[in-house]
């Protein structure tokens, strides 16, 4: 119950169970921040353990041990932490493949045979979206039956 004191706004970030970072602006920065730390930290562990396999083979441990991205379903898809987390995949399949750090981005998804990251994570927040408005209706209907 709510009484007549007034709330106290604060600044800072609230960590949910599952890792994500949401703050009082809204602002996924933070855990997209976060996400990147990780996911450097996962392509450096594939780089560093595959040793002098073919770039074949480290493209698929890449894409099986460092494209998990949970929660890149919520992200601003417009935002700048965006833009530097596409631009740390693009670096991490150049060095995967060990390519000059001036070849062409568009031409990564190519080698890897996968879609471009920014591609991905729009896929998998219009996937969440249509979930959402797939089940938000049904549970309307079955909300009456459990009341």
């Amino acid at each position: 119950m709510l009484t007549a004191n007034q709330l106290i706004s604060c600044s800072h970030s609230l960590t949910l169970g599952n890792g994500h970072a949401i703050t009082d602006t809204l602002d996924d920065g933070p855990d997209i921040t976060k996400r990147l730390g990780n996911f450097t930290g996962q392509v450096n562990d594939v780089l560093c353990f595959s040793g002098k396999v073919s770039g074949d083979v480290k493209t698929r441990l890449f894409g099986a041990y460092c494209t998990s991205f949970y929660g890149c379903e919520l992200w601003d898809l417009s935002g700048g932490s965006l833009s530097a987390f596409c631009m740390a995949w693009h670096k991490a399949l150049r060095r995967i493949w060990n390519l000059p750090y001036r070849t062409h981005c568009r031409l990564l998804p190519l080698l890897c045979n996968c879609m471009p990251v920014f591609d991905e994570i729009c896929k998998r927040s219009l996937k969440f979206l249509q979930t959402c408005f797939f089940i938000i209706p049904r549970l309307f209907v079955l909300l009456p039956s459990f009341l």
